[in-house]
């Protein structure tokens, strides 16, 4: 097999200027930076599928209905430079080469300022929420996952986490309105988080009680963010067979959103049955548009000659396309693939198809799993739990702490609430956790 001498070089763009510096991920790494990070993208060929509109069109036309005074389509503008989620950067005009990521650190300032200009009106139309957040995006805009989580630049009608919680228990509406509301202005989240992710009672099994899977269903079509309702099915022990048809009925909302213009198209190859010949096309939509999952759902397809003739040097392009070596680390919004990121670091972890570097496969375990919390796919911090047991990497966020015991808590998550170190619990990792606990322990 031909080996991929194009290296990547770790890189963090530092806040307020337009410096970067390199944590040298090898020995070799400075002599290799002329060829990283951009591989050049490879090129993506035709679909068979065809969109009733484009993204670019349905922005157009909510900034042209905000103009009239339509307040859900003010929020729709808004939510396209708000940092994060399926929406952000969707048909937003980019700067530089085709096809970018659908938002990057570069685009931060520019975000802003759009924000800026469509959450004035979806305050001047009465939204209280609107007007707090406009105040906040003056103020400092710090994308994280819990910005993320607790929807606090976006609406509560598509905040997936929010409408779990209130359709398992409708009593605590009021309670998580309010939290969150103070988590905005002031940043102080109390119980906030540990009342977005807390499980229930009952651990669920091989069986999804027909309440749940139509909750599951309506949250995911309704806010096109089905990765978090399918990551609380997993948090409350749902087997993966009880919710194949869940996923698969996702997976249908999904594709029909993404030929509607929406900016779905890697999600939705992601959840379709992986026989399905529109997966594919899919994929290739979304990847030409810069969505990363789908890049990644591409690269993973060359990778593994599914669909399409192994070429594992268009898989290592798409994998650099969805998780690049430069990245803002200075809380600018960043969107880009996780998935991609962990083959990236397997790859140069065992030098098969790329020079083997195991610095540089930790530098992109810390980019596919950034925190030892809640992680949509626990499997990458499973991924990153062995640099630290068996490879010794220490970590700043974690000074005081062995790289052994930095290795448990990425393995099992935090000893706090919500995740109260019960990750490897989850039916999703259960048999990797099982494999992987000899070496962490």
């Amino acid at each position: 097999m031909r080996r991929l001498t194009s290296p990547l070089v770790a890189l963090a763009l530092l806040a307020g200027c337009g410096n970067s510096t390199a944590p040298a991920p090898s020995a070799s790494a400075s002599a290799m930076a002329a060829a990283a990070p951009d591989a050049g993208a490879p090129a993506i060929e035709a679909t068979t599928l065809t969109r009733k509109t484009s993204p670019r069109d349905r922005r157009i036309a909510d900034e042209k209905a905000c103009e009239g005074d339509d307040a859900a389509a003010c929020r729709r503008a808004a939510d396209r430079y708000r940092g994060y989620g399926h929406v952000a950067g969707c048909g937003v005009e980019r700067v530089g080469p085709r096809p970018p990521r659908l938002v990057t650190g570069a685009d931060h300032r520019d975000d802003v300022r759009q924000y800026d200009r469509w959450i004035r009106k979806v305050c001047e139309l009465g939204d209280l929420d609107a007007c707090l957040q406009g105040a906040k995006n003056l103020e400092s805009v710090q994308i994280t996952s819990r910005t993320s989580a607790a929807c606090t630049r976006g609406g509560l009608g598509d905040c997936p986490l929010y409408q779990w919680v209130v359709g398992m228990h409708p009593e605590k509406k009021k309670l998580l309105e309010d939290e969150r509301r103070d988590f905005i202005t002031t940043g102080n989240h109390g119980q906030l988080f540990v009342d977005l992710y807390r499980k229930e009672k009952t651990r669920g099994g091989d069986t999804l009680p027909q309440e749940i899977a139509d909750l599951a269903l309506r949250i995911c079509t309704t806010t096109h963010e089905c990765d978090e309702v399918m990551l609380m099915l997993d948090e409350n022990g749902f087997a993966p067979a009880a919710l194949a048809p869940v996923r698969k009925a996702a997976g249908e909302a999904l594709a029909t959103a993404c030929l509607d213009g929406d900016c779905e198209c890697g999600e939705a190859a992601r959840y379709l049955d992986a026989g399905d010949a529109r997966a594919l096309d899919l994929a290739r939509i979304g990847c030409n548009e810069g969505d990363p999952e789908a890049c990644y759902v591409l690269g993973d397809r060359y990778e593994r000659g599914d669909g399409l003739t192994k070429d594992v040097m268009k898989a290592f392009g798409l994998y650099q396309q969805a998780c690049p070596a430069v990245l803002a680390m200075d809380g600018r919004e960043e969107i880009y693939s996780r998935a991609a990121c962990d083959r990236l670091s397997a790859w140069s972890e065992e030098g098969t198809d790329v020079e083997k570097d195991r610095d540089r496969a930790f530098f992109f375990a810390k980019l596919a799993c950034p925190g030892d919390g809640i992680a949509l796919d626990h499997a990458l911090c499973v991924h990153r739990a062995i640099f630290h047991s068996v490879h010794d990497y220490r970590s700043p966020d974690h000074f005081t702490m062995t790289p052994q015991d930095i290795g448990r808590q990425f393995f099992h998550g935090v000893d706090s609430s919500p995740v109260d170190g019960k990750e490897c619990s989850r039916p999703s990792v259960a048999e990797l956790c099982k494999k992987t606990a000899p070496l962490i322990h």
